[in-house]
């Protein structure tokens, strides 16, 4: 028999390969992306509008500059060209059990002109036509939504939200009234020599 000389090893003696530290260069990319979304949540911040402050989960209304009323002679002249059309009203219950009536309809502009803002009045009244709930709202608004006017011939959606709606109110009619709107003004021609 053979035998083969074997080196004897002891396992015990041999050492583990270090691993390299990663920590800086971990903490270095986590820092970076903290750095970039801290900046884009500040932007995000600085570009956006304030919205509008809620109390007792109703909108305090702001009211836009520059609206025109009944009386201006420019609303006078354009409040027939546009239409509030399709008007709902919904009730829904939300989670908590709370009930709230949402008013949808349809802002449209038949005129010439564009609108940048428009003010309805909103008025729900029981069977003898007595004033159950009232609210102006601004459904169109430049620094909200899609921030673009409602162009000629063109239309678009609105929703206003009436919560802590009681569960034995009995409504006969629901009435909504523009009461305000905001024309953009007309580019005036380039002057030629």
């Amino acid at each position: 028999m053979v035998s083969i000389p074997m080196e004897s090893e002891n396992i015990f003696d041999k050492r583990l390969p270090q691993k390299r530290k990663a920590f800086p260069v971990l903490w270095v990319v986590l820092i970076i992306l903290f750095l970039i979304s801290s900046a884009g949540i500040w932007y995000y911040l600085q570009v956006t509008p304030a919205r509008p402050i809620v109390a007792l989960g109703e909108e305090i209304y702001e009211e836009t500059p520059g609206l025109l009323r009944r009386g201006n002679p420019e609303f006078d002249e354009y409040w027939q060209y546009f239409r509030i059309s399709d008007v709902k009203a919904k009730l829904a219950i939300n989670f908590a059990g709370d009930r709230m009536v949402f008013v949808h309809g349809l802002l449209e502009n038949m005129g010439e002109r564009e609108v940048d803002a428009a003010e309805i009045k909103i008025t729900f009244f029981d069977p003898q036509g007595k004033i159950l709930r009232e609210r102006i709202s601004a459904p169109l608004r430049p620094e909200t939504g899609l921030k673009k006017p409602i162009g000629s011939l063109q239309s678009r959606d609105f929703s206003v939200r009436f919560e802590n709606w009681p569960e034995k109110m009995e409504v006969g009619q629901l009435e909504v009234l523009l009461t305000g709107m905001r024309l953009v003004p007309r580019k005036k021609a380039p002057a030629t020599q």
